[in-house]
Order: C-alpha cells, then sequence, then structure tokens
C-alpha cells in the first residue's frame, strides 16, 4: 500500500509514539515533524492551538487563473439591483 501523507492529531504525545511505532513496524512510515501545509491549508502552531489558514491555496488558484493583477472590491454589484429574466 502507498500513502502519501498521513496526519495524526490529538493531545497524547504516549499515543502518538505509540500508533508511529504500531505504523512504521508494519508500513515503514517516516515521521515528516511538524508540518506547516497540507492540501492547500497552511498550518501555525503555538503552544496552546493550531491555526488554519488558506491563504496559499486562494493565492495560488487566482494565480493560474491569472488574476493576480486584479483590483480586489469589497462588493461587485450593488446589493440592491433586482435581477430578471428577460425574453
Amino acid at each position: 500500500m502507498y500513502v502519501d501523507d498521513v496526519i495524526i492529531g490529538g493531545n497524547s504525545l504516549v499515543e502518538f509514539q505509540s500508533i508511529k511505532h504500531a505504523l512504521h513496524t508494519s508500513l515503514r512510515i517516516k515521521d515528516l515533524g511538524i508540518f506547516k501545509y497540507f492540501l492547500g491549508l497552511q498550518v501555525s502552531h503555538s503552544t496552546t492551538s493550531i491555526s488554519l489558514c488558506q491563504r496559499k491555496y486562494f493565492l495560488d488558484l487566482i494565480g493560474d487563473l491569472g488574476l493576480l493583477n486584479s483590483k480586489f472590491v469589497s462588493m461587485p454589484s450593488d446589493p440592491n439591483i433586482k435581477l430578471h429574466h428577460d425574453n
């Protein structure tokens, strides 16, 4: 079996070590340590929390679409405009 990436989360270092040992014994895994990016999510760690941000994913997405030089607006159209279907 080939698995590209796996994240293990929790609050018990003893359980982490146990799970990593069991996985390494059966699957020969490699521990890459604390991660910063995963599937487009930027991950920031502090002593009390973990924060997730999609800024990098968003910038990559608009870059791929050629929209990096576009001007941002808070509301692209008047929210009071009533749209309707014309024949």
